[in-house]
């Protein structure tokens, strides 16, 4: 069905399906958070057994930049799309392990256990899916409208998020049995597979074609920190702040609003939805924006709109007015359509093509394990001791302001 389109297209196409396939299989944990800390966490204290299960959340995220090193040397040394395929394959074995495990009071400790194992090799995969998709992708078009072809990669996660989500708050209701959140799992597993097939399809890139038969560092990592550390951490506080908000929407916001504000969690699994909508619309608009504009002064201009967003956003969350409650979500859902609709132009830059896989996807997923997904059990755990709301937003505020330093005599 492809040989019709132009060959860039489908690269995009694919890589398009595949990373929404595999966030798609990431985002679930965080949706269904409240109900594997019930199954697989069980403790006498809710908070406990909730901050027990964002703990297992988080702890995929220690395995991120390891990922980005493994896969970003396999697409560095033996082709991206080698890596690519490896990293979607290597997504569905813990969707499905989840998916199939026996609770708590079936089989005891063993239950965290695996758990908290098959978060580990889900971290280890996607520390490899998300930046080498986009650098796949940018190799090909390269010059024509990188901002926009990269803004669509971004989508990708968030169209994968928003199934997930829909899914989620479909079988949360009372239609579906207790065991009804395996079903999102069992499917992600499934459409994990198709998602190997569709990238065995592809071409290889063209940049990484030109310098195949060149000497690569045997250690790119310490190439990379010699010769490019003002670029490794351009990459890792655009990580930790891209992490940060994308994991306050997705992984945190459906416990905010239920948990902290009081709201039926299947009508704040259709909020976020909401928000995941206009995340979508907006993004590739933010990508266009990009392409237009000098690539530093988007960033630094970007940073600035969330440390003059992020208060805002958290008051009106906390009103308990419907309407105020969207347009808040509204408003979170533009900011993360800007640092993400602009990362991956900004990011294919900032290293040669030789160190191009294992420079970005190191650098971006260190941020992101450290300050990104981290997030939720922080801000519970924060929220618990201080009982105050506004904390994601000082959160926020503190990584924009952090990405904004880093990135001061970055791009022009």
């Amino acid at each position: 069905m492809f040989k019709s389109l132009k060959s860039y297209k489908k690269i995009i196409f694919i890589s398009f399906l595949g990373t929404s396939l595999e966030f798609y299989d990431f985002t679930l944990y965080g949706i269904f958070a409240s109900a594997i800390a019930t199954h697989f966490f069980p403790a006498e204290n809710e908070m406990l057994s909730l901050l027990a299960a964002f703990g297992a959340f988080a702890a995929g995220f220690v395995m991120r930049p390891l990922g980005g090193l493994l896969f970003g040397y396999i697409g560095d040394t033996y082709g991206r799309r080698k890596a690519l395929s490896l990293s979607i394959l290597l997504m569905g074995v813990p969707t499905l392990i989840t998916a199939l495990l026996p609770t708590y009071q079936t089989i005891g400790i063993l239950a965290p256990i695996v758990i908290v194992f098959s978060r580990l090799l889900q971290g280890l995969s996607t520390g490899g899916e998300f930046n080498g998709a986009a650098i796949f992708a940018l190799e090909h078009v390269k010059e024509n409208h990188p901002g926009f072809v990269g803004s669509l990669l971004a989508v990708a996660g968030g169209v994968g998020a928003i199934f997930a989500m829909l899914l989620g708050a479909l079988v949360s209701t009372n239609y579906f049995p207790d065991y009804g959140f395996r079903i999102p799992f069992l499917i992600g597993a499934l459409i994990s597979l198709l998602g190997f097939y569709l990238r065995r399809k592809l071409e290889e890139s063209p940049e990484f074609l030109k310098i195949k038969s060149e000497n690569h560092p045997k250690i790119p990592l310490m190439k990379i920190l010699k010769d490019y550390f003002p670029q490794f951490g351009s990459g890792f506080s655009i990580g930790a702040l891209d992490g940060a908000t994308a994991y306050l929407l997705v992984g945190f916001m459906n416990v905010y609003l239920s948990k902290f504000i009081g709201m039926d969690i299947s009508q704040a699994m259709l909020l976020n939805s909401f928000s995941l909508a206009v995340y979508i619309i907006f993004t590739p608009l933010m990508g266009i924006l990009f392409d237009k504009s000098q690539p530093g002064k988007f960033i630094r201009l970007m940073c600035l709109a969330v440390i003059i967003c992020a208060p805002i956003i958290f008051i009106g969350l906390q009103t308990q007015n419907l309407a105020l409650i969207l347009l808040s979500e509204g408003l979170f859902a533009l900011i993360f359509a800007a640092v993400s609709g602009s990362q991956h132009a900004y990011l294919q830059n900032l290293f040669p093509t030789r160190i191009r896989y294992t420079g970005i996807s190191f650098s971006f997923n260190l941020g992101t394990a450290i300050l990104g997904g981290t997030t939720p059990v922080l801000m519970t755990y924060f929220y618990d001791i201080t009982q105050n709301l506004m904390i994601p937003a000082y959160f926020l505020m503190a990584l924009a302001l952090m990405t904004l330093v880093l990135n001061l005599k970055g791009r022009k």
